[in-house]
């Protein structure tokens, strides 16, 4: 599983943090029924590419997210991704809700 990791990570398809020399990988950014990257994650990925490094994604799906009414992207990704892109490109946008 370690191999397919490091590849869907350098494909990005999926983002891991390093801690303390051991690599985490998100579980809310894989699909746990195929044992494959979930799909919804790879555009998000794609817009971050370049502008948030690997703790700034997970603190951002990780984060409460105001254009969410307030919900983390990482418990919505999965229910309604199109809302989740929508926040990423509003994230990039640097647009602030109150």
């Amino acid at each position: 599983m370690q191999n397919n990791l490091t590849e869907w990570r350098c494909n990005n398809e999926i983002f891991g943090v390093l801690i303390e020399k051991i690599e985490l990988f998100p579980g809310y950014a894989l699909d746990m029924k195929n044992v494959n990257p979930s799909p919804n994650i790879a555009p998000i990925l794609a817009l971050f590419l370049n502008k948030k490094d690997s703790r700034g994604m997970a603190y951002w799906f990780a984060g409460a997210n105001g254009f969410l009414g307030g919900e983390r992207p990482q418990n919505i990704l999965r229910v309604d991704p199109c809302r989740v892109l929508l926040a990423a490109k509003d994230e990039l946008l640097g647009v602030t809700h109150g």
